[in-house]
This record gives structure tokens, sequence and C-alpha cells, in this order.
């Protein structure tokens, strides 16, 4: 009992740390939206005029979208090629405190609490499965998240609960809430992602428990059902094919997003903290964010296959499946670092996992020499 409250006070300090952090931004939360300037910096920016010297960026235009969104507007009219629910939640954070940055804070709050449970998954010292959690709570990508009005935080704040209700899904639990919240995922940002979980799941199951793939396929209308749910305004202002043809615009958008866009800068950007523009002279550029943590977890989570295999660890199996996949993703498209908030969290976790099982290895190594000296 000791130890468990003594863990539970130690992500308490964590969390409590990313607040005080936070409270010296303060004026990042206190400052009121104003939309008037918002909607004119809108009109004035690239999404009304191709040509347009004025630059709105990410922040603003999904703040003005959500502030759209909860007052009726139809949500492909406005960042279309995002799913509506994170703007829906920035809406609605906007109208109650002025601000979309409180809704960042609980988000946030709310990825590390299920991080950490994450961790007792995989590890069975809950001190060890703080490391990961001290490891995301300095992550500059996470830190920036906080700050800022973009969508990835409560993206992984999702993923975070979907691996843990498909994890118990092995253990007898019914899936009805875990497709739930794969539907909730895929409403978030992009459908795509979305679909990716959705594999991960089925690769997961083919080697965990092949009698569940036919039943986790029949629960996929659970996770429609809620996708469609988050798009009803939508169904106020169209016909239903609409719908389709909404989703092949998104991914003729995506397939046209710099296309010879060099395949390998994932792992330039991952080892280096540099990737390729890809627009000007095409020169590299630095990300603020990047850190040893990222190429050092990259190779020893990576390496965690040989452990997994040989401790059959489902949850360690769940995540690995999911970073393959994910990676692959990436490679083929136009990246941005704050992608990876759905990449390094998961990494960070084999990581340890990798290294607690190599640490446990050579504690055995030792005590077999004692016992031989002996």
């Amino acid at each position: 009992m000791l130890k468990k409250n003594v863990t539970v006070a130690a992500v308490g300090v964590l969390i409590l740390g990313n607040l005080m952090h936070l409270a010296k931004n303060g004026e990042l939360f206190t400052k009121k939206v104003d939309r008037d300037s918002l909607e004119n910096a809108y009109r004035q920016s690239q999404y009304q005029k191709p040509n347009s010297v004025v630059w709105m960026d990410d922040p603003e235009l999904f703040t003005l979208a959500g502030i759209r969104y909860i007052h009726g507007e139809d949500p492909s009219s406005i960042n279309f090629e995002h799913q509506p629910l994170s703007k829906y939640i920035f809406g609605v954070a906007t109208s109650v405190f002025g601000n979309p940055l409180p809704a960042q804070i609980v988000a946030g709050t709310l990825a590390l609490i299920l991080y950490f449970y994450c961790g007792t998954l995989l590890f069975k010292n809950r001190f060890t499965a703080l490391v990961p959690v001290f490891l995301l709570n300095i992550d500059g990508l996470f830190l920036e998240q906080l700050k800022k009005v973009y969508l990835d935080l409560i993206q992984l704040t999702l993923l975070l609960t979907f691996f843990i209700l498909l994890y118990h899904s092995t253990q007898g639990k019914k899936q009805r809430n875990t497709m739930i919240v794969l539907g909730l995922f895929a409403l978030n940002k992009s459908f795509l992602i979305g679909s990716l979980a959705f594999l991960a799941g089925l690769v997961f199951f083919w080697f965990v428990n092949p009698s569940h793939i036919l039943t986790y396929v029949k629960n996929l209308s659970w996770s429609l059902i809620t996708y469609l749910g988050g798009y009803s305004v939508f169904f106020l202002y169209h016909q239903p094919l609409d719908f389709l043809r909404l989703h092949l615009k998104i991914i003729r958008l995506y397939r046209s997003y710099v296309p010879e866009y060099p395949k390998s800068e994932l792992v330039r950007l991952i080892f280096t903290g540099k990737q390729r523009r890809w627009f000007g002279d095409f020169s590299l550029m630095a990300t603020p964010a990047w850190s040893i943590m990222w190429p050092t977890s990259a190779i020893v989570g990576l390496a965690s296959i040989r452990t997994l295999l040989r401790s059959k660890n489902k949850f360690a199996l769940l995540l690995y499946i999911w970073v393959i996949l994910y990676l692959i993703a990436l490679s083929s498209r136009l990246i941005f670092p704050r992608y990876f908030l759905l990449l390094f969290p998961p990494l960070y976790l084999l990581a340890v996992y990798e290294i607690e099982n190599i640490v446990q290895n050579i504690r055995c190594v030792r005590l077999g020499s004692k016992k031989q000296v002996q």
C-alpha cells in the first residue's frame, strides 16, 4: 500500500510540475480569443487567397474552426481536411473560458495518467512505470502541445485509451467501448490514422488470439456509428453521398502534399533533429523539440523485439505493432515533428522495457557468478 501511495504521489508531482511550468506562461491561458481578428486574418490568409502574404498558422485556424463548429456551422466549411472532434472541444473551451488552451491542460493531464497506467501493464514494478512518464513529461513535443492549439495531444490521449481497452479486451472484456474510442480517435484528426489503429488491433489479435478477430471486425460498427455521429452537423447541410465525396477530397489533398518529398527524411529527423524544407530552397531546418531521447528511444525501443518475443508480453507486442505501422505510414508522406507525439511515447515505454530486461539479465549473471564462487 505504501509503494502504491508513493507512486501515485510521484505521478501527481510530475503533473503538478507541468502545471507550474504552464503557470509561468499564464498569459497564454488568460488571453481572450478575439473572433473578429481571427475571422479577418482568415479572410486575408492563404486559405482564402492562394497567393496571400498573410499566413494563418494551424493553432489560429483550429481555434477559429472550433468557434464556428459550436455555433452550428458545417464542419467541412473550414479546415475540412482534419476531422472535427478536437476542434469542437477547443470551441467549447473557448466558449467557457474565452481561451481554448484549458482543453490542452486537461488532455495533457489525462495523457500522463493514462501513460502511467500503460506502464503498469508493461512493468511489474510501479516505480519503473514512472520512468517513461518522466521522459514524456520533459519531451519538447509534449510541452509544446500544452501551450499551443494543436490536435495531437487529444489524439495521444485517445490512442492511449484505445491501447488500454484493446489490451483488456484480450482478458475477456467487451470490445464495445474499445471500438467507440477507436471511432473518436479517427474523428479527432485523421480517419486514415484511425484506420491504421484499427489495423494495429487486427494484427495484434492475429498474434495473441486469432479467434477474436471476427468479433473485432464486427464491432467496427460501433466505431463507424461514433464517427458518423461526429459528423451529424455535416449531414444537416449535405446529402449522404457528399460524405463520401468529402473523404475522397481529403485523400486527394493528402496525396498532393509535396509528393516528391524524400521518404528518408523521417530517419534524418529522428536522429539529427533536422529535416529538409518542403518549400523555398529545400534546405535543412532544425526542430527545437529534438533531443537525444529521440534516437536513443528509437534504437533501444526497436531492439526490444527480442525481449517481447521471449517474454510474450501482450501490451509490449501491441505497442511494437503500432510503432512499426506508424513508422511505415509516416515514411510515405511529408511529415511535421508534432506527428511524432504518437510515436515516441510508445517508444519510450519499449525502450525502458528493454533496458529493464538488460538490467535484470546483468543481475542474474552476477548472482550466478556469486553462487559459483561460494
